[in-house]
C-alpha cells in the first residue's frame, strides 16, 4: 500500500515538474514535506534549517510545505517526503527526483543517535541522497550532450563539490631530516680544575682556571686566567733538605673550531703568557736556597669535549699540549733539574654557565 502511494506521489510530482521549472528567473528549489507524526522523533524546524544550510552551496533553496498542500505547490527540482516509520525509531525517506525522473526510497533508524543530534544527522543523510541522485545526470556524457535537466549553476556547484569529495587527502610531507645541531650558547663563564705537567722538568702543578668564552659558529673564542701551585721536596739519606714551592699565573686565549653536534668537540690553538716563580725554604742548617722567577709563555694545541646538562649549563673535559719557550728552571739538587719550561701538557674539567 505504501509503495503504491509513493508511486502515485511520484507520478503527481512528475506531472507538476514542468510547472516547477518553467518560469525563467526562479531560484532552484527542493520541496520538503514532513509528516506531523515525525515531531516525536526529531525537531522538524531544526532539520529544515540544517538541510537548507547543506544545500545552500549548490544554490538550491528548501521550501517546506504541508502534506495536504503539496499538490498545489511548485515542486522545483525534487520533492523530499519524510514519513514516520513502522516503529518510533524509524523514518521513511521518499525522494521524487524531478531532474533525473527517478524515485528513491530509504528507511533510517535514528534510535542510536542522540535526540539533539538527530536533525543534523538527518540533514546530512537527505542532502547526500539528493546529491547522489543528481550526480549521475551531472556527470553523464549523454546528459551533457542533451539539454541539461539541472540548472547550470547547480550542476557546476555539484561537480565542484563532488571533485572536492573524491580528491585524495595527501598527508603533509615532512621536511627532510637534518643533522642535529647544537643551539649556540651565548657568552658563558666557566670554572675548571687544572692539572699541568712539565715532563722534561719532572714538575707538576695543580690549580684552577676562570675563563670566559663566546661562540661565533663554527668558532669558539675563549679567554682565561690560570693559577697553579706545585711543591717539590728535596731530601737525602739524612732527611729533608729543603722544600720548593712553585707558582704559575698566566692569562691565555684560544680559538677553537667547534662541531655542530652534541656532545660538542672543539679543537684549536692556544697561547698563554704570565709569571712563574720558584721559592725554596731550607730545612737543614747550612743549606741555602735560591728563588727563581720570571716571565713565562706557552703555545700549543688544545681540545675540548662538552655536553649540555641544562638550557644554559655545560660540563666539559679539556686537554692541551704545548711548548714553553720562556720558563723558570733550576736544579733541585746536583743531578735533578726542575722548573716550568719546555714541553707542557694539561688536563682540565669544569662547568660553564651561559648568560
Amino acid at each position: 500500500m505504501r509503495s503504491a502511494l509513493g508511486l502515485v506521489v511520484f507520478g503527481l510530482a512528475l506531472a507538476l515538474s514542468s510547472g516547477a521549472t518553467a518560469q525563467a528567473g526562479e531560484l532552484p528549489r527542493v520541496t520538503l514535506v514532513q509528516e506531523p507524526c515525525t515531531e516525536r522523533t526529531y525537531d522538524r524546524a531544526a532539520f529544515a534549517a540544517l538541510l537548507q544550510i547543506e544545500l545552500q552551496p549548490l544554490g538550491v533553496h528548501v521550501v517546506q510545505v504541508d502534506a495536504d498542500a503539496q499538490r498545489d505547490a511548485q515542486l522545483g527540482l525534487a520533492l523530499m517526503h519524510v514519513r514516520c516509520g513502522a516503529e518510533p525509531s524509524q523514518l521513511g525517506l521518499e525522494l521524487a527526483d524531478l531532474a533525473s525522473r527517478k524515485q528513491v526510497v530509504r528507511t533510517l533508524r535514528v534510535n542510536d543517535v542522540e535526540p539533539s543530534a538527530r536533525p543534523r544527522a538527518l540533514a546530512l543523510s537527505v542532502a547526500l541522497l539528493i546529491q547522489s541522485s543528481w550526480a549521475e545526470i551531472a556527470l553523464s556524457a549523454r546528459a551533457q550532450a542533451q539539454p541539461q535537466p539541472l540548472p547550470e549553476p547547480v550542476r557546476r556547484q555539484l561537480i565542484a563539490r563532488l571533485r572536492t569529495a573524491v580528491q585524495p587527502v595527501m598527508p603533509p610531507v615532512p621536511p627532510p631530516p637534518r643533522a642535529a645541531k647544537a643551539r649556540e650558547l651565548p657568552t658563558s663563564i666557566a670554572l675548571s680544575g687544572v692539572l699541568r705537567a712539565f715532563p722534561a722538568r719532572n714538575t707538576g702543578l695543580l690549580g684552577g682556571e676562570l675563563s670566559i668564552s663566546h661562540t661565533l659558529a663554527p668558532l669558539r673564542l675563549g679567554f682565561g686566567v690560570e693559577g697553579l701551585y706545585g711543591s717539590l721536596e728535596l731530601s737525602d739519606q739524612n732527611g729533608r733538605i729543603a722544600d720548593i714551592g712553585m707558582y704559575w699565573i698566566t692569562a691565555g686565549a684560544q680559538v677553537l673550531w667547534a662541531s655542530a653536534t652534541q656532545p660538542q668537540l672543539a679543537i684549536g690553538p692556544f697561547v698563554r703568557a704570565g709569571y712563574a716563580r720558584a721559592h725554596g725554604r731550607s730545612r737543614r742548617e747550612g743549606v741555602a736556597t735560591i728563588d727563581m722567577d720570571g716571565f713565562v709563555s706557552a703555545i700549543g694545541l688544545c681540545a675540548l669535549l662538552s655536553a649540555r646538562v641544562g638550557s644554559a649549563i655545560e660540563v666539559w673535559l679539556g686537554a692541551d699540549l704545548g711548548y714553553v719557550p720562556n720558563g723558570v728552571v733550576f736544579l733541585a739538587d746536583l743531578s735533578r733539574p726542575a722548573g716550568m719550561a719546555e714541553a707542557t701538557l694539561s688536563t682540565r674539567a669544569g662547568a660553564s654557565l651561559a648568560f
